[in-house]
């Protein structure tokens, strides 16, 4: 695609190459002859610093926020939106090609996105997920990733993606260019506020998709979702577990062991769902993902049984061992998400919830007493240990994490190796406990400095399980 083509419609200031441009990075090391590149200013790198570098490398043009020591750059306002509105241009995937769901939220958008994805494929739709699961750090990837990504979709016939779209990427602009045919709204709770500074500037960021889709699925059972319901200039569709004035709500919400019983309930219809999955929060994300798939045309009656199967996403409310005590892993990692796990397990667990979790270190330090008097409030027995403590001292955290006990009787232990942890938790789980490892989900390292370390909490479990079998089979031979 020539320069000229890329840039219709962007202001700039300086002269385009009259080249062929064969590719677009904001990656000096990623260069590659006849490449663009654009000088983003990371939230640790300006890429303004290796603007030589690129040039060096073959880049035939340098876009840039301010002059640069490169011989040809052309200068725009804010390359973040700039490089994102090039990458989609560059790689052309439009409406045409494929139909964008956009869920965002601080909990939920994983499951949500799952959830919409099975549901699309059961009734016969190629849909496929971007997001936490198949991210390498982050959860919406770079513009030029998740171009790549949208466009070999696409070549594969694939016709729907549900996208987690977080906070970072849409303060970052890294969705600018996409148009969604749907964008969704979970909840919004406490967290990443050493990023935004304030739940402010946080639901401020969220509500960017908004100004890019066709209509909107909002849950009225958050307050900010409630405030969204009237600032967005896009259609708008509700959900609610207790709301009937809501498109969509439940009624004769109970639990079983095989998990959510209700009745989904939508323009005077009411069809019975099994849920297999525990929590309030479930049957919420279900019932965003059902509004999505109604606001792309799929009826009602297509859902219901591909929702009754679903198998669940790993590392949300997945269980990892079950004998005489149970072991699940979750993802919750913040005070709410904490809340939410415990109120949904404690119904279908009588007996003791031992709880194990951490803080992320170089995150919002204002969470973690919250999140542990939340763990008290909810939980017989914590387990504190480390949870990705970055470049922060483990003991620190959980030292500030410690200070939510105050005044409280929970009994605890601290135990500051996970990996540790997990084993003393595991062999000294009672008959009837329910273990839960909370924090990690479907992560398999753990972050310590800058190094990624090994550690699948499903391996361990599995490790664990296998060695007590083997233990029992010594003793029936003695």
């Amino acid at each position: 695609m020539k320069a000229q083509e890329l840039f219709q419609g962007i202001p700039f200031r300086g002269k385009l190459p009259d080249v062929e441009i064969t590719g677009i990075t904001c990656d000096s090391r990623q260069v590659k002859k006849g490449n663009l590149f654009v000088c983003v200013d990371g939230t640790q790198l300006d890429g303004h610093v290796f603007a030589l570098n690129a040039w060096w490398a073959g880049a035939v043009c340098v876009v840039a926020q301010r002059p640069t020591r490169a011989p040809k750059q052309v200068l725009v306002r804010n390359t973040r939106k700039v490089y994102a509105t090039l990458c989609a241009r560059f790689y052309g995937v439009g409406e045409e090609n494929l139909t964008l769901i956009g869920v965002t939220g601080t909990n939920g958008k994983t499951t949500v996105t799952h959830l919409i994805q099975w549901m699309l494929q059961e009734s016969g739709r190629p849909a496929q997920v971007i997001g936490t699961l198949n991210s390498h750090g982050s959860t919406t990837p770079d513009a030029k990733e998740l171009h790549q990504t949208l466009s070999s979709l696409a070549e594969q016939g694939i016709q729907y993606v549900a996208m987690e779209a977080s906070s970072h990427a849409l303060d970052q602009s890294r969705l600018q260019g996409l148009f969604f045919g749907v964008c969704a709204f979970t909840n919004l709770t406490q967290d990443h506020l050493d990023y935004h500074q304030g739940m402010e500037a946080y639901f401020s960021a969220k509500k960017k998709l908004f100004s890019m889709g066709s209509c909107a699925i909002i849950n009225l059972d958050n307050a900010y979702g409630r405030r969204l319901c009237r600032q967005v200039e896009i259609p708008v569709r509700t959900i609610s577990l207790t709301d009937e004035t809501a498109d969509f709500f439940v009624r004769d919400l109970h639990w079983q062991e095989d998990g959510a019983h209700f009745l989904l309930c939508h323009g005077g219809s009411s069809l019975p769902v099994t849920l297999p999955m525990l929590g309030k929060f479930s049957v919420s994300n279900a019932l965003v993902a059902v509004g999505c798939l109604d606001a792309l045309g799929v009826p009602l009656e297509e859902m219901i049984g591909p929702l009754c199967r679903f198998p669940g996403v790993p590392g949300r409310m997945e269980c990892l061992y079950r004998g005489d005590f149970t072991v699940l892993r979750d993802y919750a990692h913040t005070p709410d998400g904490i809340e939410k796990l415990l109120d949904a397990v404690r119904p279908a667990h009588p007996k003791r919830v031992v709880l194990l979790f951490g803080c992320g270190g170089n995150r919002d330090r204002r969470k973690r007493p919250v999140m542990a008097r939340k763990a008290a409030q909810g939980a017989d027995y914590l387990i504190f240990t480390s949870d990705n403590p970055r470049d922060e001292c483990p003991q620190v955290i959980l030292q500030e994490m410690l200070r939510g006990l105050q005044g409280g009787s929970t009994p605890y232990r601290v135990i500051v190796n996970r990996r540790k942890a997990i084993r003393w938790a595991l062999d000294h789980s009672q008959a009837g406990d329910l273990l839960i490892l909370a924090g990690k989900g479907h992560e398999s390292v753990q972050v310590v400095g800058h190094r990624a370390l090994p550690l699948d909490e499903k391996q361990l479990v599995e490790e664990w399980a296998a060695h007590q079998k083997t233990n029992e089979k010594k003793r029936d031979l003695l």
